[in-house]
């Protein structure tokens, strides 16, 4: 059965990242200048080595098996190629989501917010972290596809949220919920003070989203539901309740977390 077309939510692509260029230019070297000779030089090895043995083991020549061998790859290849595009377009569209709404939470630095993007946790990540005397927030990222037809939005229902009318598959209020719980007890632990006040936020680009009501606002436990933008207008009229020297010591201990678990994956990798 075909799958309903669909189309993503963006109006627009993110600006460019600092160092994009070096990072395009990296993955051409490596893809194209790199790997295609190396793919080359690998083939015409193994036709070498083969041809050697053919030749001193005076073996019987059979095009028709090597034929069949090279069909069912190609095969496969084509297969593999079809099977995983849609999921190479929802991961670039989830990354595009989240470098849009990276834009727009830098622009807190400006209240003197210490902001982190894709911060590693154990089996998951953090998408962004917003540390200020306003608040300190998880913000996760749903940049969730649209229909070709229709312009079905976010809506409430008591503790979850729905899309279009359904409930998703993987309930994202409950999500941001444990990853403000596992950031709160990192940094309990790392700074040795009491758990921080942590607040969960779901951001959807490009998509409409039902206003949310005073309680579900003020409700210490559930996320706030925003559009990219709508995070530093929130926190504008949020009082400050953190000290300044409290934010920078959570700063600090979280950059040296993510520093640390970085220089980790380089060792493994």
């Amino acid at each position: 059965m075909r799958p309903p077309e669909s189309r993503s939510p963006l109006q627009m692509p993110p600006r460019p990242l600092p160092g994009q260029s070096v990072h395009n230019s990296i993955v051409d070297l490596v893809f194209v200048r790199l790997l295609a000779p190396l793919w080359i030089a690998s083939t015409l090895s193994v036709i070498a080595i083969l041809e050697s043995l053919a030749t001193l083991g005076h073996w019987r020549r059979a095009p028709g098996i090597y034929a069949a061998l090279a069909g069912i790859a190609a095969g496969f290849c084509a297969l593999q190629f079809w099977s995983n595009r849609r999921e190479i377009k929802q991961r670039q569209q989830g990354r595009d989501g989240e470098r849009l709404v990276a834009e727009s939470l830098d622009e807190l630095r400006a209240l003197g917010a210490s902001v982190f993007h894709d911060v590693p946790a154990p089996g998951f990540n953090l998408d962004h972290v917003v540390l200020s005397t306003r608040g300190f927030f998880v913000i996760e990222t749903k940049t969730w596809t649209k229909p070709e037809r229709g312009r079905p939005h976010i809506t409430f229902a008591h503790d979850s949220i729905l899309f279009g009318g359904q409930a998703p598959q993987r309930n994202p209020v409950e999500q941001v919920q444990a990853e403000a719980g596992w950031l709160r007890k990192l940094l309990e632990q790392s700074t040795g003070r009491p758990a921080f006040p942590i607040k969960g936020a779901l951001v959807f680009p490009g998509l409409k989203i039902q206003s949310m009501t005073t309680a579900w606002k003020r409700s210490p436990h559930l996320p706030w539901v925003l559009p990219p933008t709508g995070l530093k207008r929130f926190m504008e009229f949020e009082p400050a309740r953190i000290s300044p020297e409290d934010v920078s010591l959570a700063a600090l201990h979280l950059d040296r977390y993510v520093r640390s678990e970085q220089a980790k994956r380089a060792e493994r990798a």
